[in-house]
This record gives structure tokens, sequence and C-alpha cells, in this order.
């Protein structure tokens, strides 16, 4: 990793021959660096160039775990914010795709390195030991290498061959190894601790060594079935308890043990290959991040099969805790990896922070992650988080930390993936390491191949003891040697960057780091804040080095003035980037811009327009103030005022010179800035309020109009005086609220300074004032109503130095009113009396006005003016009388005043208050801007119970007076208001019309139209009204005569015939017709008009005129005088006699087939043809049989000839409608059949149901039901609710029952049958239905049992039927039947 320190002064000088000569004064290593590698501003790096010469030298003998885990990755203790992974809830998630990348930005992230030292062992030890290849890996604090012979070499940290392990080694030479005995290493692994070792082999030996000592310490040779192949041997966080696989697809559970001094062990098979082979699987290890760990916690193992994972609980109780799905192609195998992250659980609240497991999960392209939640006194939870798909087959997958995995694919390269987001931040090719696989083990090649066709697909890329993760470090086992993947440390990330010169590459990686939204970072652990400031400083360190390295060497020639400026936009881009991002603006406005202002005019220019950029995007608040004055400077040289006067107003004004400030903005009319900076920097609210004021009323005396400028002062004054009493600041803001009270007495105290100080030629009272009014009379007054809504002059909350609203008020009087001379024209005077009257009448507590100020106000604002607003001064009027201060005044002058003046809303004020609600109407007909509303006011009067008959009658009069007025306001609603409010002079009104038909036309559709009244409103028998809108509708809108004739009925039919047949209308004509009774003379209408459009469509056939789109309209008329007839038709076809109907229909398709003869010509009206005989012909078959229409198309001389092509599709489909409704009919039958069946059924059952009593006594006498009477002959009668009664009591003797209710006399509240002398009574109450009898007492008759058993029988057709048609009937419900 490098350090670098700021750069002092760099000065460049650069001869002909490009050598660079550093002259410095102080010393920079940065700097020095970045001009070693660059010359003239670019550099390649040595291809020879080796990274494991810059490895700094170590004092001592480095341990192997060292040398590993130099820039490893902190722990799980040192973890901060950037390895907690947020944790929810996800049920339904879905497959993303992952994306793919050659190399990672911001420079090459992974380094591949070999250890030469095991190389170089592993190959003396081939040539020595007879060793055979290397098989399988593990590393720990050492790294020990299985071969094909059965040893294991043990490598210590300095890379030596520290051992040689095999259960049958001797003492003696080489040549007496029994190398095939127990097969090669197939797996391999190391306890946390580095002190044991379990080997397993291919012919399913499992041994169990000591590190510390080399020895062996168990042979387990028969703890499963022989002629197998161990796959995987792992420990767990129980020291006495191992697990394995074998080629057999099972798992295995051994409990190692030891009793007086004596090694034992003992095997049990926890999973069958017969339920799926287990392919591999993987313990989860607690004690990686819990040294002590709880006896009674769950050991879980994650097992992956052919087709699921499964997760299982090994202690203390062997259990199944959940099952996954994941499915893949045969030929690959699954992969597990275990990862602890910081979770926070969102759903139980904020704060809540645990460590748990994540699993990942990867088979064929999948790969799937799950969260493993395991609480101490609860059932673990499994929450699925993400699957993505990746473009490429998967053979290895390991975590690297909480953010990034180590994923190798079957081609060999390794890829770099980020968790967040599932994409690729790096790949690496390592085709060079010569992997070693696995495969002969999954076949079992040393015991004979006995193993299933799934296991030797599946392990054809079989590498899990080959790709080894220890420490945050990949190893990788080759055929020669062994390699070692890793992931660089964020500072030599940025170091190589820096060497390599990428400098805006490192400056990017920088921030990303500052920020944490790098990705694969290692080498950085602390907290946030601390992480932060290590970042930052190195950031700042190559910042500086590269503004140093651009402004000063590495930049384009001065001659070409383009490229120097956007070079120097670059580094400035950069510059404010960093600084910003880390928050050293005291770096980028010191030593960085010293380096920009002392290069050139050209890269400080670039420096101040940079820093303008953020200024208005206020990012900047506070600058030097040395930077800050260059800043104005250039600006103003420049001539950009309007950019500077918003720069100034985002600046904090102490940081300004304030004096260049303020001359420069008097200077250039930069009011906003200028009072910006007077209020904020020098907490003056008084000055620039006085010295734009005299600006101002230095233009008014010169009796000019002013310019433009001044009236933006003005304008821009009375904004400043609203802001000042209202607390805000100017031009934007809030005043602090400790100046609050100097700002607004400081305004107050210049408006109603009485004389002007700074010009004593000027006699005027009140000069200031008088300037604003002057200026405009309204816009001031309208300030002061704004400011007079504030609490300020309330009595207790005014502050000292505020004045009441009563001296602001005879101030401005005495100004524009008292003064003997008048400079004030009459509608600045109105617009003073208008504000006297608003605010009189709203403060009346707060301001006093003489009487007589009161008659001018009248007077003025009554005054027929054109430049005062009507609007307004009627209002202010209204308010004054709604104030009471009007009051006083006779009513009669007001009313005289204010119908001269046209305030008609004044007016109707005191004609309501007079109750003369006529003149009211009236006011609002003169008032055309009120007009619309009298309508509203006359329904409320005619409706409303305030309004006395007297008063209804005189406004009733009014409207037909102004009848011709509303009309002429709005016909609709005098339409709507005459049939609501006056149905009886509708009539009349209407009559009035005559003269004018189109406008009695409208009025009338404001009756009738539904658009604007409902039928229901319109009551009344208006015959004549009606019959004189048809009349209308006949001229003016013959199409809608017959729609209105179905749709309303208030007519005399034959008034209205009349006036259709006039009009000659046929369709309005044959439906009053068909009302009339006239059936078939409607008929003979309708048919006559459809037979001269059909003539007028074969005249076009034959002149050939057939296309265009008036053809086309005529062929729509005709369709749809067709569909009239049609439905004529249908409706009429039940009133008149069979012969009769018979002609109408056939004559209908008579017409129809006359177009036959030309349709052959025009493909629309052949359209035509086809879809008119389908219409009738189908809407015939509803009213005259099949065999009458079959006949009367045999018969059409048409066909006489037998050929019926032309209409068997038509005749095809009359058939199948005929047959569907014949089926839908006996459907229907079948399916009622059998809904009364089953309810007869069900009725029948109950009959037949057997009851039981209540209780054994009679429910009227109260005697036994066994008990005899003497003379009596009594019969028990007992009831479905189960009251018990004698036959005697109720009023019946012997065997003759008839008449007994089939209801209980109790139950049945209608009647009483308590005492014997009531019995009559019951009779004449009760039910008349007769009892349930059994079926054999029934009297049936022949007759009625032949029908019972004919219904019987239909029934089970019925059920046959349906059976057969597979319809589906529930049965139907018997309650309340």
């Amino acid at each position: 990793s490098c350090m670098y320190t700021s750069v002092d002064i760099i000065q460049l000088a650069v001869d002909k021959r490009s050598q660079i000569t550093l002259m410095a004064a102080g010393p920079s290593k940065a700097a020095y660096e970045i001009a070693s590698i660059f010359q003239m501003g670019s550099h390649t790096p040595d291809e020879n160039y080796d990274f494991e010469a810059d490895i700094p030298h170590l004092e001592g003998v480095p341990k192997l775990e060292d040398i590993l885990n130099e820039g490893t990755a902190p722990s799980l203790d040192e973890l901060g914010l950037q390895d907690v992974v947020s944790v929810t809830a996800a049920g339904d998630y879905s497959i993303t795709t992952g994306k793919s990348g050659a190399s990672a930005e911001g420079g090459s992230i992974l380094q591949q390195t070999m250890l030469k030292g095991i190389a170089n062992q592993l190959a003396q030890a081939s040539t020595r030991h007879e060793t055979g290849l290397p098989t399988a890996l593990t590393v720990g604090d050492v790294c020990a290498v299985g071969t094909s012979h059965g040893l294991v070499l043990v490598f210590d940290a300095k890379e030596q061959l520290k051992g040689v392990l095999s259960p049958y080694l001797d003492n003696k030479s080489s040549s007496s190894l029994d190398v095939g005995r127990y097969g090669g290493i197939s797996t391999l692994d190391m306890s946390l601790d580095g002190t044991r070792l379990l080997c397993g082999h291919g012919r399913g030996l499992i041994t169990h060594w000591d590190l510390t000592t080399n020895k062996c310490l168990r042979i387990i040779d028969n703890a499963h079935p022989p002629g197998f192949a161990v796959l995987s041997v792992k420990f767990t966080d129980d020291p006495g308890i191992i697990l394995f696989s074998n080629s057999g697809g099972n798992l295995f559970l051994v409990r190692l043990s030891r009793t007086l001094g004596l090694r034992s062990w003992q095997s049990d098979c926890i999973f069958s290959g017969s339920h799926g082979e287990a392919l591999t699987f993987e313990p989860l290890l607690m004690s990686k991040i819990q040294p002590t760990l709880n006896p009674k916690a769950r050991s879980i193992v994650a097992i992956a099969t052919v087709t699921q994972i499964l997760i299982l609980a090994i202690s203390p109780t062997l259990e199944g805790l959940t099952a996954i799905q994941l499915k893949s192609k045969p030929d690959c195998l699954p992969l597990l990896a275990w990862q602890f992250v910081i979770a926070q659980h969102k759903k139980e609240g904020k704060g809540n922070v645990t460590v748990d497991p994540v699993l990942a999960m990867a088979r064929g392209n999948l790969i799937r992650y799950v969260q493993v939640s395991l609480p101490e006194n609860d059932e673990p939870k499994f929450n699925p988080l993400r699957k993505f798909e990746v473009p490429y087959t998967i053979a290895a997958l390991q975590w690297i930390n909480t953010q990034t995995v180590f994923v190798m694919d079957t081609t060999e390269r390794i890829h770099l993936i980020n968790v967040k987001d599932d994409t690729d931040i790096e790949v690496l090719d390592l085709k060079q390491v010569e992997l070693v696989y696995g495969s002969r083990f999954f076949k079992s090649l040393e015991t004979g191949g006995n193993v299933s066709k799934a296991l030797i697909m599946a392990g054809e890329h079989a590498c899990y003891n080959s790709v080894v993760l220890s420490e945050n470090k990949l190893f990788l086992l080759g055929l020669k040697a062994v390699h070692v993947v890793s992931i660089k440390p964020w500072k030599e990330r940025l170091g190589r960057l820096v060497r390599e010169g990428k400098l805006t590459e490192a400056l990017q990686l920088g921030m990303e780091l500052f920020d944490g939204t790098a990705k694969a970072v290692v080498g950085i652990s602390g907290s946030a804040k601390k992480r932060k400031e290590l970042v930052s400083e190195q950031l700042m360190d190559i910042l500086q080095g590269f503004v140093d390295m651009k402004l000063m060497m590495d930049k384009p020639e001065r001659g070409n003035q383009k490229l120097l400026t956007e070079h120097y936009k670059s580094v400035a881009y950069w510059s404010f980037l960093c600084c910003f991002k880390v928050k050293r603006i005291d770096l980028l406005f010191g030593n960085i811009y010293d380096t920009f202002s002392g290069e050139d005019e050209c890269s400080k220019a670039v420096f101040l327009e940079s820093l303008c950029d953020y200024v208005q995007d206020g990012k900047v608040k506070s600058i030097r103030t040395a930077v800050a004055k260059d800043f104005v400077e250039y600006y103003a040289r420049r001539g950009e005022y309007e950019k500077l006067e918003n720069c100034i107003l985002r600046l904090d004004p102490t940081c300004l010179d304030i004096h260049q400030v303020v001359e420069i903005c008097w200077s250039h009319q930069l009011y906003d800035a200028m009072t910006y900076v007077y209020n904020r920097g020098l907490n003056d609210y008084a000055t620039p309020l006085l010295e734009l004021l005299l600006q101002l009323r230095a233009a008014l005396k010169k009796g000019k109009p002013i310019s433009d400028d001044y009236q933006k002062i003005g304008y821009k004054l009375f904004l400043y005086i609203r802001c000042c009493v209202a607390g805000m600041a100017y031009p934007t803001g809030n005043v602090p609220q400790n100046m609050i009270p100097l700002a607004k007495t400081s305004v107050y105290e210049i408006l109603l300074a009485s004389t002007n100080f700074h010009n004593p030629a000027d006699k005027a009272s009140y000069p200031h004032m008088r300037t604003l009014l002057e200026f405009d009379t309204r816009e001031f007054l309208n300030v002061l109503s704004l400011a007079f809504e504030e609490s300020d002059f309330d009595s207790s909350t005014r502050l000292p130095g505020i004045p009441t609203r009563q001296e602001l008020v005879d101030v401005l009087l005495k100004v524009m009113v008292h003064e003997e001379q008048h400079t004030f024209s009459p509608s600045q005077v109105g617009s003073l009396f208008t504000f006297l009257a608003r605010q009189g009448s709203k403060h009346k507590d707060s301001i006093r006005v003489d009487e007589h100020v009161y008659d001018q106000v009248l007077e003025y604002i009554t005054r027929a003016d054109e430049e005062i607003i009507n609007e307004e001064r009627q209002q202010a009027l209204i308010e004054l009388w709604h104030s009471g201060v009007l009051q006083k005044f006779d009513e009669e002058r007001l009313l005289i005043m204010a119908h001269g003046a046209k305030f008609y809303r004044l007016c109707e004020l005191l004609y309501e208050k007079r109750r003369q609600f006529v003149k009211v109407l009236s006011c609002y007909l003169e008032d055309t801007s009120r007009r619309p509303q009298a309508f509203t006011f006359i329904h409320c009067v005619m409706t409303d119970e305030q309004y006395t008959e007297a008063d209804r009658e005189e406004v009733a009069k009014a409207v037909v007076e102004n009848f011709q007025l509303l009309i002429s306001t709005n016909i609709k609603e005098t339409a709507r208001l005459i049939v609501l409010d006056f149905p009886l002079e509708l009539e009349e009104l209407c009559d009035t019309l005559q003269a004018n038909e189109e406008v009695q036309y409208q009025f009338l559709l404001g009756i009738f139209d539904p658009r604007y009244l409902s039928k229901q409103e319109i009551q009344g028998p208006y015959f004549h009204v009606a019959e004189r809108y048809i009349e209308l509708l006949c001229k003016f809108e013959r199409d809608s005569v017959y729609s209105f004739l179905k749709s309303y009925d208030n007519y005399r039919l034959e008034e209205a015939l009349d006036i259709c047949a006039k009009a000659m209308i046929v369709d309005a004509t044959a439906f009053l017709l068909e009302r009339t009774g006239d059936i078939i003379g409607a008929f003979k209408l309708i048919r006559e008009e459809l037979n001269v459009k059909l003539d007028d469509i074969k005249n076009k056939c034959s002149q050939e005129a057939t296309s265009g789109q008036d053809f086309a309209q005529r062929v729509e008329k005709v369709q749809a005088v067709l569909q009239n007839l049609i439905q004529f038709c249908q409706r009429n076809s039940g009133k008149v006699e069979e012969r009769n109907k018979q002609t109408m229909w056939f004559s209908v398709f008579d017409l129809v087939q006359g177009l036959q003869h030309g349709r052959t010509v025009n493909e629309q009206l052949s359209e035509m043809y086809k879809k008119s005989v389908s219409d009738v012909l189908e809407s015939m078959l509803g009213y005259i049989s099949l065999q009458d229409i079959l006949l009367k198309i045999m018969q059409d001389p048409a066909h006489e000839s037998g050929h019926f092509k032309d209409i068997k599709p038509y005749v095809m489909e009359m058939l199948d409608n005929y047959n569907y409704e014949e089926t839908l009919l006996k459907t229907t039958n079948h399916i009622m059949i059998h809904d009364v069946k089953e309810l007869l059924t069900n009725l029948y059952s109950q009959a037949q149901r057997g009851i039981s009593p209540k209780t054994t006594q009679c429910s009227v006498c109260s005697r036994s039901s066994n008990s005899l009477v003497e003379g009596i002959q009594d019969r028990i009668i007992i009831f479905s609710c189960g009251h018990l009664f004698h036959t005697s009591c109720i009023g019946y003797d012997g065997d003759d029952l008839t008449g007994v209710g089939a209801s209980c006399s109790i139950c049945d509240k209608t009647s009483s049958t308590v005492a014997r002398s009531k019995q009559h009574a019951f009779h004449q109450q009760a039910p008349k239905s007769e009892p349930a009898k059994k079926v054999s007492d029934c009297n049936l008759s022949s007759t009625q049992l032949s029908n019972l058993l004919r219904f019987n029988q239909s029934y089970r057709s019925a059920d046959s039927y349906s059976g057969n048609m597979e319809l589906r009937l529930a049965p139907p419900s018997t309650n309340g039947r």
C-alpha cells in the first residue's frame, strides 16, 4: 500500500528530449511517484513488472497464515456498516439474470499467485516418495495436499514439507510402500484450530490425524459398507462428531470417544441414498463466531441431494428442519456455502440486529440465498432472500465476505459476484492452473465403479476438494502447484491505479470507498466514521497529486486555448467533486485554489466558473474571503451581473468583502444583492429602503413618466416593505427571530418620517409615504392591508416603535385628503376611501374615522369613474354596510347612489331588507354578470317557506313580464324553471314564442329532452305543448320524432298521427298507427319505405354507382329500416291472425330476396344481402314454423331449378338454431321436473318420518295418553312439533278426522283449543291443509295413480337425459317450501 503526502510546490521543466526535472520546495512522495511514471503525460507500465517485488520486507520468520492472510477482510467483530446485509421477508421472489463483465471498473481487483515453495516441494516429494498426483487440498494453519497414492503432504508456514501422512507408511525404503491398499486421498478437512486433520480415501478408509505431532489418532475402516469411496468428510462444532458421505449417496455421523486412553468411534447413517443420493453436505460452524457454544443449541447441516436441499439438525436430537427444491441438469453438482451476516430484521423493529447464517446454494446456472434464523428457545426460521441466474454453468461456490462470493464455472473462470445486485465484478481465467477434479471418486473407480448413473453424471466437474476457501482467500489445487486467488486490499487498488497513471479512476474508486458503494472491498475495518477518515486522507493525497500533475506537467500546449480550457475544466470537475464528497472544502479553497490561481488566468477562470455552478445549486454557502473577492471581481469584470447577484444571494455575507459588493451593487443596480448584504451582513434594514425611496422620489418630482428602472425600484420597495413587516427576509428566507423587531420598526420609522432629513429643500410632509402613494396608490394600500392583518397592531402584542392602525390611517388622510393642495387624482383618493371602507369594517374597534370622511368616502366610491375598479368599490361599500357604518345613512339616498353607480349587490341587500323581492329580481336581471343567478333566486322564492304567497305572486308576475329576458339569458334554464315552478303558465308562455319558431323549439327542447328534465319532473297534461313540440321536431329534427314518440306518451294519438302523416315521417306514422291498432296499415307503411330504399339501391347498382361513402350510407339506412320492420313483426306477431302473420313475414322475406339479382355487382351489396337474409330467417324462426319457412323457400321462383347453394348456409343456420333451442327447452323442462320430484320426495319423507312426543300427557286435558274415559272413544293425534292431543279434546269423535289441521293449535297463534268450549273456534281458524298421510291411506283414482307413475318415469328419463348431456345439477334447497 502507498501513503501520499500533500504537494507544496512543484515546478516543471521539460526539455526537447522529453526529460522531466523536478524542483520541489518540500517532500512530495505522490508527486515524485507520479512524475516517475509519466513522461509527457503518458507511460506504459513495464510488462516484466513483478508484483511480489513490492512486498515489504518483514522482520522475523513469517508463518504460512501470515503470508496468506495479508490484507484479509476484517473479522466479524470488526465488521462495520458496509458489511450489514438488510434482510427482509420475501415470500414469492423473482429470478434475475446476473450480468457478466470481463474486468472490474477502477482497475483489476483479483490477484492470482502461485505458492512456489509448495510447488517445488510437490515436485520433489513426487520424485522422492512416489506420492502420486495431487487429489485433495485443505488449508488452515498449515497446508495439506492429498495424493493419488493415499499420502498427505503437510507444508508449514515456510512452504516447506513438514511431514508425509499415511496409515501404511513405515520406516523402510519407499519401494516398500503399499500405495494401493486404501486408495488415493479423496477428501481432506482441517479443524478450526488447525490441530486435527481428517482424510478420506478412495476405498472407504477415514483417518484422523494430530497435526501437532503428525500422529494418526484413529483409523476408521468400517464406518460404512465396503466398496464405496469417501466423497467428503467434515468436522462439526462438536469435536467429538464428524460427518462424511460416500459414493453410495449416504451420509454418516461418526461419534468419536476416548475411554481410559483408548480412542474409539461409532458410526450411524443419518441419510440413506435410497431416498436420493446425497451429493454433498456442509455443516454450519457456529464456533466461528461463538467460542463458547450452548450444549443445548442445535447443530445443523445442509445436505444437497439430486433434487433438493435438506437442512437437518444433528444435535441435540436428529430432526429434519426444511427442504428446498433445487433442480437442474443432471450433469452438474449442487454447491453449498455458509456465511454469517449482520441482519437487520425490519419486521421486528429498528435496532434489532442479529448475526444470522445465510446459505448460498447453486446448481447449474441458478444461485439462491436463504437466511436461517436460530432463536434459542424457538423453531428455526428459513427466509428465502433472492435467487438469480447466470449465463454459465457453475462448478464451485465460496463466500469471500458478506458482500462478495467467488463462483467458478465449468470453463475454469473465476467470477467475483456482488451479492447485493448479482453482478459480475470481475472475471479471471484459471485455465493455466490445470485444476484437479475428483470425478474418479464420484465414479468410485478404485472400488469397481459400484455407483448410480446419477452420481456418475453429476461428478463430471467435481472439485469440492480442489477449490478451498481459507481466511477469505481462494486456494486452487492444480496438477503441479497450489494457486491463491484473493481480492486486493483497498489501498493496494488505489496505489496500483496511481502507478498505472489512472488517476481519475483512482479518484472515482476513492469516492466509492468513501460512500461505501465500492464492491469487493477488503482491508478496511472499524466504524463507518473511522473508515471514512482513512479513505478521505488517501483520497485527498491522490487529489492533490492529481491537480499538481495535471496543472503543472500533464497539460496541452498553450497555443490551443480551447483544448487547454477543457483540460482545466476536467481537473476542476474532479477537484470539486472529490472535495465536496469528503467535505474537505478547506482544501478546495486552500491549496487547490492556490494551485489553479497560480498557474494562469485561464485555470483561475475555470475554477471560478465551476464554483459559480456550485453556488447557484446551493451546494456552497461560505468560501474563503480571498476566493470570494476574486469571484466577485471576475464576474463584475465580465459584466455578468445577473449571475453575480444570484450567487451573492446564496453566499454567507460574512465571507464577502462588504465594501466591494455594495459598491458594485449600487453602480450596477443590483438592488436585491445590496439589500441582502445590508440585511444579513450589517443587520441594517433601514439604509436600503431609505436610499431607494430617495431615488424614486427624485424621479417622481421631475414630473415625467418614470423609466422601467424606477418602476422596478418601486415594486421592489413594496415587496421589501411587505417582507419586513411580516418577518420574512428579502428576497427569500426568514429574518432571524431576534432581528424581527428591528426590521419592523426600521420600516415604520421611515414610512412615518414627517420630513426629508436628507433633502431639506423638500418641504412635503411625510415624503416617504407620499412617494409610495404617488408611485402606485392601490399597490401600496394593498401592502398596508396585508400589514394590518399582522398581530403587531394588537394592543396586547404590539412592540415598541410600531404604530397603531389609527396612526397610519391618520397619516394617509392627512397626506391625501386634508391637505389644501390636492396632488392625488380622484381615482387615487377613491382607492384610499375603498381601503378605509374595507379596513373600517374589519377593524372597527381600532380605526376611527369622522362621519364627514365617510360622506366623502360614499361620494367618491359611488362616483362613476372608469379608472376605479367597480367591483372593488362595491365590495368596500358592502363590507361597510355589514359592519354597521352605513346604517346611519339615509337608505333612500344610498339606494339612489348605488343605482347610479350600478352597485346591484348593495341594492339587493337594501331591497331584501325591505322584502321587495321583485326589485331584488330586477337587480339580478340588470346586472349582466349575475343574471344567470336569477333562476336560482326565483326557484328559492317559489319553494322556500320563508317567503309568503304574496311574495310568490309578485315574483311570478315579474317572471312572466321578464320572460323574454330570461329566454335570452339561458333558454334551457328558463324552460326548467317554468316547468318546475310555473306549470300553469307553460302553455301561455309557449304561445308567446310563436313568432320565433326556432326559439320556441329550443324552449320546448329544454322541457322534453331528458338531458334537462326527467319524465317524472314533467307533470300535467301538456297535450298542446307536446303536439307543438312534435310539429317543430318534424321541421327541425325529423330523425328524432320517432324516438320522442316512443319515450313520451302524454299526447293525443289522432293529432300526433295527423302531424306525422302531413310531415311524411314514416317510422313515426307507423308507430302511431300501431298504437291505434292498425297493425296492417303500419306494416304496409314501413314495408313501402323499405321497398323504396331497396329500389334506390338497385338503381344505383344498375348505374354502377356503387363506390364511395354515399352508397355505404344508403346501405346503412336500408339495414336500419329492415331492422325496424323485423322488430315490428316480432312485436305484433302475437296480435294478428296466423294468416296475416305469415303474410307479414313472407312479405319481408320477398323484399330481401329481391336483392339477389344485383348482389354479384357490388361486394357491399352482397354482404348486405347475406346479412339481411340471415336476420330475416333467424327472426322469423320464432314465429313461423320451420316447415312453412322451408316450403316458402322451395316455392320461391328463384330456386325452381333446384339450386339451393345460395341459401344453404342460412337454412343450415336455421336448423342449428332450431336444434339448439329444442335442446335448451328439453333441458330446462327436465331440470324443472328434477326440482319438483326432489321437492315432493322431501315432503313425502318428512310426512312419513316418525314423531316423538314431548310428553305422554294431552296438551288440553293433561290426561295420560293411555288413560280411558268411560263413554268416549279416544284416539291420539301427535303433531310434528311434539304436542299430543286426544281426539275428543279437540272436538273429534271416532275415526272421522276430517278437518284436522296440519299445524298444532298451540303453536298456531291464530287459534286456541285450550278448552273444550272453544273447539268450534279452533275449527274455523285452523289451516285448511290436510295433515300428512301415508300413500296407502290416500284415496287415489286410477287416473291419478297413472299420472303419478308417468311422473316418476319422466323423472327417471330426465335423470338419464341429464347424465347424457353431462349436466351438473345441484340439489335444490327445500327450506321454506
